[in-house]
C-alpha cells in the first residue's frame, strides 16, 4: 500500500520513485516546494502580469466579475480582473501547450542545465511558459507602441492631427470659465436691478 502511495506522489511531482526517494520526508518536502513555486506562485504571477500587458492591446467586452489574485504578505499583492484574467490564462495555456508539444524534453534539459536545478519536466515547462508569457506580452506591447510612434512620425495626416491636438491643449490653461451665477445673486443689499422689459 505504501508503495502505491509513493508512486502516486512521484507521478504528481513529475518524478519516478527510482529517481527520487519519496520514502524520505525531506524529498517529499523538496518536491512539494518545487510544485508550489511552479504552479502556486510563479504561474499566477505570470497570468496576472501578462494579462495586464495584453489588455493594453486587446480587450474582450462583456467580461465582468472575473478576478484572480496572488497575495504573499510583505512581498507581493497582485490582482487581475475581468478580461485581464481571461487573456492571461489563455496566453499561459497556449504557451504551455505549444512548448510541451514542440520542445518539451529539450526545454526541460536546457532548464536543468542552465539553472542548475531539476524541478521535473512538467514543473520546468510551467516555469518556462510563465517566463515566455510575460516576455511575449511585453514584446508585443513594446513593438505595438514603437510601431505607433514611428507611424505617427512618418504619416503627414497623423502629424497634423497631433499638431492640432497640441495646439488645443496649449490653449486650455488660458480659457476662463464663466460664472453661471446671475448678477442679481451677487448684487449688494438694497440694490434694485433695472428691467428693460417694455411691459414694466
Amino acid at each position: 500500500m505504501a508503495d502505491i502511495y509513493y508512486r502516486a506522489v512521484a507521478a504528481l511531482f513529475d518524478a519516478s520513485p527510482e529517481k527520487e526517494n519519496f520514502t524520505d520526508p525531506t524529498e517529499v518536502l523538496t518536491s512539494s516546494v518545487k510544485l508550489v513555486f511552479s504552479w502556486i506562485i510563479l504561474m499566477p504571477i505570470s497570468v496576472i502580469v501578462s494579462g495586464k500587458l495584453i489588455t493594453q492591446l486587446l480587450r474582450i467586452p462583456g467580461q465582468r466579475g472575473q478576478s484572480f489574485q496572488i497575495k504573499i504578505p510583505l512581498l507581493i499583492n497582485l490582482r487581475a480582473q475581468n478580461d485581464e484574467v481571461i487573456l492571461g490564462i489563455t496566453l499561459f495555456i497556449v504557451t504551455l501547450a505549444t512548448t510541451g508539444l514542440v520542445a518539451g524534453k529539450a526545454v526541460y534539459q536546457v532548464f536543468s542545465a542552465g539553472f542548475g536545478i531539476d524541478p521535473g519536466q512538467f514543473n520546468a515547462l510551467c516555469i518556462f511558459s510563465s517566463f515566455i508569457s510575460v516576455l511575449l506580452s511585453s514584446f508585443l506591447l513594446v513593438l505595438t507602441r514603437l510601431t505607433g510612434v514611428l507611424r505617427r512620425k512618418s504619416d503627414p495626416v497623423l502629424r497634423e492631427y497631433d499638431k492640432r491636438i497640441d495646439e488645443l491643449a496649449s490653449r486650455l490653461p488660458h480659457v476662463q470659465t464663466t460664472d453661471q451665477t446671475s448678477v442679481g445673486d451677487n448684487a449688494p443689499a438694497g440694490h434694485v436691478e433695472e428691467s428693460n422689459d417694455p411691459r414694466d
